[in-house]
This record gives structure tokens, C-alpha cells and sequence, in this order.
């Protein structure tokens, strides 16, 4: 900016001009969006589901796996969308086939400040095809410590399950084998 030096009776007797180097700020930003994209990039291309959820827990971002996989499930996944929405519709179920209790649920914990890790959780669809999810979540906090939400990472562990369950059942088979030879 810049202005005029002006005397008791208004005659100009020079010029003031107050100049801001904006060069270090120009850096940052430019940086700021680099790593942006680099982070978009990576969301976009996660084999994993990655949802963000605001404070409220309604659904701010789903990346394309998490998307995909909401199809299949039937899922909502709209943004805004409730975790209680979700919740409801899923019927997810703990490792014992209980039903999961939505305080529990990996985002609800993350929301309330807790980092959570590998939870598994069963859905079943419409359909009767089970699906298994292992889920971990953070809480996101603003500069100051401020919740603003949550953000899960979920990885789809059926074939993995699938082949647990056909592991447990061969190896009762083979104990049986054993209990009854001579």
C-alpha cells in the first residue's frame, strides 16, 4: 500500500509505501496443495475403505472402495449420512454373531476420542451372503485439540474368514479321526 506525507496545510512533501513479501506464504500454499493432491491421489487409489465423518458422525467422505462396497452391501452412503443410519440398515454383528451395539462401532468410538484398532464385525446381507469387515478408526482433531470428526479404514476379511471357518471345521474332522482310531 501506499500513501501520500502531507503537511499542516495539505502539501504533499513525499510518499509512504509498505510492501509484504508474500514470497514464504506463496511456498506454503503451493506446498499445501501438493500434498493435497498427493493425499487425494491416495485415497482415490486405496484397495481400503476410508470414510470421514464430521463431528455429528454423518458421513463427510467415502472414497471409491468404500462407495463401491456400500453398493454391494446396500448400504447408505450418501454425505450426511448418519453412522445410526448405517448402523440400522447394516445389523452388523460381532464375532459371536451378537448384535454390534452402534456406541460401539469403530467411528462412534473414534468420535468420542479413541483410536481404535482391527475391529472385525459380520454383516449379513439381504440375500444371506456374509460379509466380514476389519475396521480401525481415529479421531480427527483440529490444531487446538478440537474434535471434528472421525475417520474409519475398513478392509473386506471374508475370503480370509471364509477360509478360518473351513480350517476349524477340517481340523475337528481330523480330530474326530484321531479320537476314533484304534
Amino acid at each position: 500500500s501506499a500513501g501520500a506525507v502531507l503537511t499542516a496545510t495539505g502539501r504533499m512533501i513525499g510518499a509512504v509505501t509498505v510492501t509484504v513479501d508474500i514470497t514464504r506464504r506463496q511456498q506454503l500454499t503451493a506446498r499445501l496443495a501438493e500434498r493435497t493432491a498427493e493425499l487425494e491421489a491416495v485415497l482415490q487409489a486405496a484397495p481400503v475403505s476410508i470414510r470421514r465423518f464430521d463431528q455429528n458422525g454423518r458421513l463427510v467422505f467415502a472414497n471409491p472402495t468404500a462407495a463401491a462396497n456400500d453398493r454391494e452391501l446396500g448400504v447408505p452412503s450418501d454425505p450426511g449420512t448418519a453412522i445410526e443410519q448405517v448402523a440400522d440398515h447394516s445389523g452388523f454383528l460381532d464375532s459371536d454373531g451378537l448384535p454390534f451395539a452402534t456406541a460401539d462401532l469403530p467411528a462412534m468410538r473414534a468420535l468420542r476420542g479413541e483410536r481404535v484398532q482391527s475391529v472385525t464385525l459380520h454383516h449379513q446381507r439381504g440375500d444371506g451372503v456374509d460379509h466380514w469387515w476389519n475396521i480401525s478408526a481415529a479421531p480427527v482433531l483440529g490444531h487446538d485439540g478440537t474434535p471434528l470428526g472421525a475417520v474409519t479404514a475398513a478392509v473386506d476379511v471374508t475370503a480370509a474368514q471364509h477360509l478360518t471357518e473351513a480350517l476349524t471345521a477340517r481340523t475337528a474332522q481330523w480330530e474326530a479321526l484321531l479320537q476314533a482310531a484304534p
